[in-house]
């Protein structure tokens, strides 16, 4: 795959003879099958490159939330943008739950029942691609943790209690873009649970994310 994606051998080179190589090429394959362009299966190389160099040995027994985010503080310690350090979890997380690296943070909540047939309908009747599982796994999580922490119920949730978590969760923490992305979540797992009758079917459509400007 690297020889696919890097035409210089310089490059190639780099990226065969670092860490987990193998491990990097596996996914990155996986990706391409999902219709990953070459641009962005560039990027998760590269990502992934640097990443694996500061992973230690022990990488294969798990690798937990502290971790990951040590390592993507380290980025961008050394990164002009602002968002480079986000990037490298992006990319880092599915990764190392593609190999079953991720030690999973064992927070038990109200909801996970609900979440996880989220998860099952996203797999098997969606088809996304673990990305977008991944990305939506995490932003539907941390809203039904809230909901647990705030002693919220689906059923009974309003449009003032979404703005409620947009308010308390998102200053200093989100950008634009991020809640965008969270607003899209909570959109489609809100009309998830409204279709099986776990909360109001009017609730999705209040949710409005900020306008994306180019």
């Amino acid at each position: 795959m690297f020889q696919t994606l890097y035409s210089a051998p310089a490059a190639c080179r780099r990226h065969s003879d670092g860490p987990f190589a193998d491990e990097r090429d596996r996914y990155l394959r996986h990706c391409a099958d999902f219709g990953a362009t070459r641009g962005t299966l560039r990027q998760k190389g590269n990502e992934l490159l640097w990443f694996a160099h500061h992973l230690g040995s022990q990488a294969p027994d798990g690798v937990d939330l502290e971790k990951l985010q040590e390592i993507a503080s380290e980025r961008q310690s050394i990164c002009k943008g602002r968002t480079a350090g986000q990037r490298l979890i992006n990319i880092a997380r599915p990764w190392l739950r593609f190999l079953g690296w991720w030690h999973v943070p064992a927070i038990e909540i109200r909801f996970q029942n609900q979440l996880d047939q989220f998860v099952a309908w996203m797999r098997d009747e969606r088809g996304l691609s673990p990305a977008t599982m991944e990305r939506w796994h995490a932003h539907v999580g941390m809203f039904l943790h809230w909901c647990d922490q705030t002693n919220r119920h689906l059923l009974t949730l309003r449009p003032d209690d979404i703005d409620n978590y947009f308010v308390s969760c998102g200053p200093g923490r989100w950008s634009r873009v991020s809640v965008s992305h969270v607003a899209s979540a909570l959109r489609v797992f809100l009309r998830f649970m409204a279709a099986r009758g776990g909360c109001d079917p009017r609730l999705a459509e209040t949710i409005r994310g900020p306008r994306i400007y180019q």
